[in-house]
């Protein structure tokens, strides 16, 4: 909680690229990706549990309850 602490503040400058977007270059965000579940602490320890355990993306959603 103490690293979180440090790194909330930032959390507000993220920017969010959706697959869609990369693929097309444009500006406009689809409906479904235009608001994001998880909270931003739970956005960050998915992506550590990415990242120090190497989960496939279909477990974490599992786990997550996202899609």
């Amino acid at each position: 909680m103490g690293f979180w602490k440090q790194i909330e503040p930032a959390t507000l400058n993220i920017i969010r690229v959706t697959r869609t977007q990369s693929f097309t270059k444009t500006d406009q965000v689809p409906h479904s990706a235009s608001a994001t579940v998880l909270q931003p602490i739970d956005e960050f320890l998915l992506f550590m549990n990415y990242l120090s355990l190497g989960l496939m993306q279909k477990d974490l959603a599992h786990r997550f309850r996202i899609h």
